[in-house]
């Protein structure tokens, strides 16, 4: 039962994610960075609810946190906003592909990064998959004419982002609370400016701001939802679920918002797309390894 209700928080998390297009697209007419600031806001706030509703003493337990890892919040702050920033510009400029690319990409990285930081060993599946992922990147390239820009920020900022945080072990809860705390006087900057200069959200109606507090509120569901789901389901079984995100944003992508792929676009698409297949067997050998040594429970 405990392992079954972190699948379902991880599902849910997951979709949450993959839709997320949607919403911020949903919300174009707002310049982005006044999206951003208000999602950090909202996201905020949420956040704080969730850490009294969960703690019993939330702010003994937050200031706790903070003094064991303020540096690696510090970085992983700037790392995590660059992310969020990027992906809504790549959204409401017409580029969810370039997205959707960059977090199946995001696996390969954290190989890579295994390898040069932790000093994990890089098997032959992990290999084969790096080039295949190398191939499918220079058929964007190719097909592009340009350097999926968006694509390769999102996959290195959460790549990193993801190292930093596993590095410092501070709690999910708190880790993103402290995220999104420190990015607030920023956000809170650009709403002031919003307000009293620029006016933009002034003439929103009252559906566009619901939308608004609700992505707000869905970031801080998401991020607490994974992080139950991670005190629950095995981390490599969470990795083979990751992809359920990016393929939905794809498929948004092409159907819904119909922006073009061409034959080269889709050829990158399918080398990264067995790159990650590689990832998954990799990851499934592991998970029958511990199975067998009993390190997981076969009812999961």
């Amino acid at each position: 039962m405990f392992q079954k209700l972190g699948l379902l928080y991880a599902v849910l998390a997951f979709l949450i994610w993959g839709f997320f297009p949607i919403v911020w697209k949903s919300l174009g007419v707002i310049p982005t960075l006044y999206i951003f600031s208000y999602r950090i806001a909202f996201s905020f706030c949420f956040l704080l609810v969730i850490n009294i509703l969960s703690k019993k003493h939330p702010f003994r337990y937050l200031y706790t946190e903070w003094s064991k890892n303020y540096k690696s919040l510090v970085l992983s702050t700037f790392l995590i906003g660059c992310n969020w920033y990027t992906f809504l510009v790549a959204v409401n400029s017409g580029h969810i592909r370039q997205g959707s690319l960059g977090y199946y990409l995001n696996p390969l990285l954290n190989v890579l990064l295994g390898f040069f930081f932790l000093k994990e060993k890089i098997s032959k599946l992990q290999l084969y998959a790096l080039l295949f992922g190398s191939f499918g990147g220079g058929f964007f390239l190719f097909s592009y004419g340009i350097i999926p820009i968006y694509s390769f920020i999102l996959a290195l900022t959460f790549a990193l982002y993801a190292l930093v945080r596993r590095k410092a072990k501070v709690n999910g809860l708190a880790g993103i609370t402290f995220e999104t705390l420190l990015t607030l006087p920023l956000a809170l900057f650009f709403i002031y400016k919003d307000q009293f200069v620029h006016s933009v959200t002034h003439k929103l109606n009252l559906s566009l701001w619901l939308l608004l507090i609700v992505g707000g509120a869905l970031t801080a569901i998401a991020l607490w939802l994974f992080g139950e789901a991670t005190r629950r389901v095995n981390l490599g079984l969470l990795g083979l679920m990751q992809y359920l995100s990016p393929t939905l944003q794809f498929i948004i992508a092409i159907y819904l918002y119909a922006e073009p792929i061409n034959t080269g676009t889709f050829i990158g698409f399918c080398l990264i797309w067995c790159a990650l297949i590689l990832v998954s067997m990799e990851q499934i050998n592991i998970l029958r390894k511990k199975i067998k040594h009993g390190k997981i429970a076969k009812s999961a």
